[in-house]
């Protein structure tokens, strides 16, 4: 799935560059491919072409996954940072598709949004390229009806937090129901699930603010049971070492805490700082599940410890937690 501007022939034979800014609309594509020789096109203009397919092929190419027709389609929003050659190269084939087919519960289809290669310009990104993915993505889930992909799942990495719960969230529940929802690595405050959170800002708070509205949306695409409650859970994977978090609390978002840094029940402030589950709204409570992985081995970005979503654990978490 992608959000990037692309250009589509009449043979349905779409064409984009890692440059392009978001589109109009989204797409699903199948062959992604990388046609240009990365050792000689200047970074930030690889280019891609692929094929644009209808959302009942989707649904059926997502299904049937790895061949077993067992396959739940896991949907990814990527973080800031992540270019489509990083999503469709190498690393894609070597970090993580070949470790879902070890089980085949859940069929990885990851989301391609633009970075208009402002790859170290995390501020204009968060404002203006993840709002416009976020308007884009709720506008394509509002137009599929439930029943086209009867089973899926929700995976978010870093700013792909902010991306659905600021963006997607902020102004009504995308009308999307997913059996469990991970949040790895969040890159969005630590109080989101709290009965009483913060709403102080000295940055951002046209970005941040109405953090119990946006969680209430959130909280509202989990998928329900004929009792009106949850299937599943929100899993919130949290790294007390994550360097990237870390900074992000301190310097991109000044005074505040990450969630994917300290977990959903952290009590942030001057002479707190302290975990109490008591702090989660009540009617969240049962389905929200802090998973800390700081003690984890971590074999990709070991020095910073922060995307870590394709570890080959990480993936043995998202498919223990896959509803039978």
């Amino acid at each position: 799935m992608t959000t990037i501007a692309i250009d589509v022939g009449d043979d349905g034979k779409a064409f984009f560059s890692e440059s392009d800014p978001n589109g109009s609309q989204a797409y699903f594509l199948k062959e992604a491919t990388m046609t240009s020789d990365p050792a000689v096109v200047p970074t930030g203009k690889r280019e891609f072409t692929a094929t644009v397919v209808s959302v009942e092929e989707a649904t059926e190419l997502a299904t049937q996954g790895f061949g077993k027709g067992t396959s739940v389609p896991l949907f990814i929003v990527h973080g800031f940072n992540t270019q489509p050659s990083e999503v469709l190269g190498f690393d894609y084939i070597l970090n993580y598709a070949d470790n879902f087919k070890a089980n085949a519960k859940y069929y990885p289809v990851p989301t391609m949004w633009a970075m208009e290669a402002k790859r170290t310009a995390y501020n204009s990104v968060q404002k203006v390229n993840a709002t416009k993915t976020s308007q884009l993505l709720k506008t394509l889930v509002d137009s599929i009806s439930n029943s086209t992909f009867p089973r899926k799942s929700l995976m978010c990495h870093s700013m792909g937090n902010h991306v659905v719960f600021n963006g997607a969230c902020a102004h009504g529940s995308p009308d999307v129901q997913f059996e469990n929802i991970f949040m790895v690595a969040a890159d969005i405050p630590v109080d989101i699930f709290h009965d009483k959170p913060s709403e102080f800002y000295l940055f951002k708070k046209e970005m941040n603010r109405n953090k119990r509205v946006k969680a209430e949306n959130f909280f509202g695409m989990l998928e329900k049971k004929a009792d009106g409650l949850p299937k599943g859970k929100i899993y919130v994977l949290w790294n007390d070492n994550d360097t990237m978090l870390n900074i992000s609390g301190c310097m991109m978002n000044p005074g505040d805490t990450r969630l994917g840094a300290k977990g959903p029940t952290w009590v942030d402030g001057w002479f707190r700082n302290y975990n109490d589950a008591k702090k989660i709204r009540e009617k969240f409570r049962p389905y929200i599940e802090a998973i800390e992985v700081s003690d984890k081995e971590f074999t990709h970005d070991t020095g910073l410890e922060h995307s870590y979503q394709w570890e080959k654990w990480a993936i043995d978490i998202y498919e223990n937690k896959c509803l039978n």
